[in-house]
């Protein structure tokens, strides 16, 4: 038979939110009715309920292992005679977690992290403009950013807004590492950012690289006129020559280099290069441009 009763919310009230392995906390109805049974139930294998099951309060212990980083629901579900009640609560199991969004030329992204070791995958930001991320921390505690590296290596504004990270980029094609460590009582999470400051008005690059990814070697190229220029009588304007070319790894580090006798195209080895994510410094001698360059084996 059809029933006809209403739904309604309660809220969960908790005496610890974030869990280590082997902790128990006590969760409790807020305004509950009385005179019904009240289920309650987990939604993780690592949650168990101790105590207090058909009641208005329960006690449940994180059972899992020490490295586990997660959320569970702690649900109750009960009826009287009008109303289904449901109630949910999440309690964070572990170490932290943070993850991040940021807006670049009008549209939002993904905030891309990485471990030490792994192969990066680039932000952009606008050149002369303001980009501010939008983080989430699940597991609570403390956020801290900090620089690990900028090429080339000149000022950059930026600082910490609550856990966020503002940049302020006024250094064309320049590339930057800040990292961000999310801490609780339990652990904590550290995470790499790459970034790149573009122009945002054009989008525009003078030289293009290929094949990327690569392995024994890549092509450096002049753009007659770059993509985003209209060609005309004045397309000499923007053709660039190649002086010079350097590569470096992920740490900022020079790995190589190659003079060029002012030519619109040029070879460089990769020969000795371990397989990863690498960043190509092409300059005419006084323009500089930087491109990412995965090496694969």
């Amino acid at each position: 038979m059809h029933s006809n009763k209403k739904s309604k919310t309660l809220s969960i009230t908790a005496t610890q939110t974030v869990l280590c392995s082997g902790e128990m906390t006590t969760l409790t109805l807020v305004n509950p009715p009385t005179n019904v049974i009240y289920n309650w139930a987990v939604t993780s294998p690592y949650l168990q309920i101790l105590s207090g099951q058909g009641t208005t309060s329960v006690v449940v212990q994180h059972i899992g292992p020490p490295n586990v980083q997660a959320s569970s629901g702690v649900t109750c579900q009960f009826s009287n005679a009008c109303y289904d009640y449901n109630a949910v609560k999440t309690i964070w199991l572990g170490r932290p977690e943070i993850t991040g969004r940021y807006w670049f030329d009008g549209a939002e992204r993904q905030l891309y992290t990485y471990l030490d070791g792994d192969d990066p995958q680039l932000n952009p930001i606008c050149y002369l403009q303001n980009t501010t991320t939008n983080m989430t921390l699940y597991g609570g505690g403390t956020v801290t950013w900090t620089k690990e590296w900028a090429n080339p290596n000149t000022y950059i504004s930026w600082q910490q807004v609550g856990n966020n990270l503002s940049i302020y980029p006024n250094l064309l094609n320049q590339l930057m590492v800040f990292k961000v460590r999310a801490e609780n009582g339990f652990g904590n999470t550290t995470y790499n950012c790459l970034f790149q400051c573009l122009s945002c008005s054009t989008g525009c690059k003078s030289y293009s690289i290929f094949p990327n990814p690569a392995s024994d070697y890549v092509n450096i190229t002049n753009n007659r006129p770059p993509p985003c220029k209209t060609a005309s009588p004045s397309e000499k304007e923007y053709l660039r020559i190649i002086a010079e070319i350097k590569i470096y790894d992920i740490n900022g580090i020079l790995k190589k280099m190659q003079k060029e006798n002012k030519t619109n195209l040029a070879t460089i080895s990769l020969v000795g290069l371990p397989r990863g994510m690498y960043f190509v410094e092409i300059s005419d001698g006084v323009y500089k441009e930087f491109h990412h360059l995965l090496v694969q084996r």
